[in-house]
């Protein structure tokens, strides 16, 4: 017959098998079984999957003219026929996209506006800003 004082002991006795049961577990868990692998990727502890799938950023344009500073931010652009080239205008006064065989002229442009122009023949189109004539840029068109 199991008396009072043998089941306080075997009562005690499971309280202790479960205790180092949760401490054997919770050891595990932190020595990293427990850990997420998407966040150790970004981390950096840890390469990604051969076939995780890598998207590269849109390029840039090609046919843009950024106005900034004072400059043409591509002087010499080379594109080819049939392409239309947009000027925008970033700097805080206002500027022109003006041919220099008067070809094709913007007019003023003001801060934040833009300007496009399609080029259909081939050749070399210098422009400058007639309100700054140091600003100039060349368009070449293939």
């Amino acid at each position: 017959m199991i008396n009072k004082q043998s089941l306080m002991c075997f009562q005690g006795f499971n309280i202790k098998i479960l205790q180092v049961i949760m401490i054997i577990i919770s050891a595990l868990y932190i020595a990293g079984c427990g850990k997420n692998p998407l966040i150790s990727i970004l981390q950096g502890n840890q390469e990604p999957a051969v076939n995780t799938v890598v998207v590269p950023p849109p390029p840039l344009a090609s046919n843009s003219v950024s106005i900034t500073g004072f400059t043409f931010s591509q002087q010499a652009l080379t594109v080819t026929a049939g392409t239309t080239v947009t000027w925008t205008n970033n700097d805080s006064v206002a500027h022109t996209v003006t041919s220099n065989t008067s070809i094709f002229d913007s007019g003023t442009i003001n801060p934040g506006g833009t300007y496009s122009r399609a080029f259909a023949a081939v050749g070399v189109f210098p422009y400058k800003c007639t309100f700054h004539p140091s600003m100039t840029g060349t368009i070449t068109v293939q």
